[in-house]
């Protein structure tokens, strides 16, 4: 019978060490690849709300337009009751449901499932991250009213943040 001898030196393949390494460069590329993933997360989700938040901020500004307006419509101009109900410098609160500035010191915005909208109405659903408050100085010199809409949230993985719009309306729109 005939013997064959093989040689190690020619056996090709990975020995140990190489398959440790491959593996030990795939661990560290996953490990580096899933922490991107979730900082891609935490940044989506903060860009998310942050544009939440202006758009609730401009909701806060265009709903006490909306009070001078339905004011001015059925007044003929700016009369007492807007300017005892604008002057809110402690901070109120005004709702897409009923348009009433209410004075608040949290503001808290109630997040409602089935029609996709925030309220200050703890009725319509569950309490959000979001809080509005709106703060209304009236000029001295000119009449004007200054609004300040305040919306502070909080964000994925701590931290809380605000986003401020302030409108000058002047006399000769609110009057």
């Amino acid at each position: 019978m005939k013997q064959t001898q093989i040689k190690i030196s020619n056996i090709k393949g990975f020995t140990l060490v190489e398959t440790l390494v491959a593996i030990l460069a795939l661990s560290l590329s996953l490990g580096a690849l899933t922490l991107l993933t979730s900082k891609a997360v935490v940044t989506t989700r903060t860009a998310e709300s942050r544009v939440v938040a202006e758009f609730l901020a401009v909701e806060g500004i265009e709903l006490f337009q909306k009070l001078a307006m339905s004011d001015l419509i059925a007044s003929g101009g700016l009369n007492a009751s807007l300017s005892a109900r604008a002057i809110c410098s402690a901070g109120c609160t005004i709702d897409t449901r009923d348009g009433i500035l209410t004075p608040s010191s949290n503001g808290v915005l109630y997040y409602d499932a089935t029609t996709h909208e925030y309220s200050h109405q703890s009725s319509v659903g569950l309490a959000s991250e979001y809080s509005r408050l709106i703060y209304t100085k009236q000029s001295a010199t000119n009449g004007s009213i200054f609004v300040r809409s305040v919306v502070s949230y909080s964000v994925l993985g701590g931290g809380s943040h605000k986003v401020v719009l302030t409108k000058e309306f002047q006399p000769w729109y609110i009057q």
